[in-house]
């Protein structure tokens, strides 16, 4: 039976601390690409708001999804993840 399986082009050989630096920047560099791919998509907006940067996507907090971070990277960060988050549940309703 023919092995069809797609080799892993992250795996390197663990022989030497360049080949698992590189395998480092490698893996976190696939995972920055994807935390953007999203925010490249939607084109939520980017600002400042206050002493922090603000990603929003939808009209306003209240019904938006929203990141906030120190930077343009750490707020799509936070953003990506609220992306993903389940909606919380409404007590009393």
């Amino acid at each position: 039976m023919p092995n069809n399986r797609i080799p892993n082009p992250y795996k390197v050989n663990k022989m030497s601390t360049f080949d698992d630096e590189t395998s480092d920047i490698k893996y976190q560099t696939a995972i920055e690409m994807q935390e953007m791919a999203l925010f490249a998509l939607l084109k939520p907006s980017l600002q400042r708001d206050g002493d922090q940067w603000c990603v929003l996507y939808g009209d306003d907090l209240q019904v938006g999804i929203s990141g906030f971070g120190n930077s343009p990277s750490l707020a799509i960060q936070e953003w990506n993840k609220q992306w993903y988050a389940p909606i919380k549940a409404i007590e009393n309703e």
